[in-house]
């Protein structure tokens, strides 16, 4: 059998991973039990942990010997939209009264 590539690898984790979660996560704001909750949220994150593998080794690729400066470059560019999300997340929660305008 023929092996697959190593940027095969890389595209079908880096896809898995980010279309995992965002298939998810309208399921988890629909549910309505703890325990359908929980397990939706597990396999949001474990989808969202394969993407690592395909998403993180891209440094090593790009820059070698300055793999911690791009960590730390992507890593800050990643993290803004996090900020921004918790402001508009509590404006819609405020306007709405309601978690489904959120999800």
């Amino acid at each position: 059998t023929r092996a697959a590539s190593l940027l095969q690898v890389r595209k079908v984790m880096t896809a898995l991973g980010m279309a995992g979660p965002a298939l998810l996560l309208p399921v988890f704001g629909a549910t309505h039990s703890l325990a359908a909750a929980i397990a939706v949220l597990c396999a949001l994150l474990g989808f969202a942990t394969v993407n690592l593998s395909g998403v993180l080794a891209n440094h090593l690729d790009i820059a070698p010997h300055n793999v911690g400066e791009m960590q730390g470059i992507t890593n800050t560019v990643a993290t803004v939209p996090g900020m921004a999300s918790v402001a508009i997340t509590g404006y819609l929660l405020h306007h709405f009264e309601s978690w489904s305008a959120v999800f």
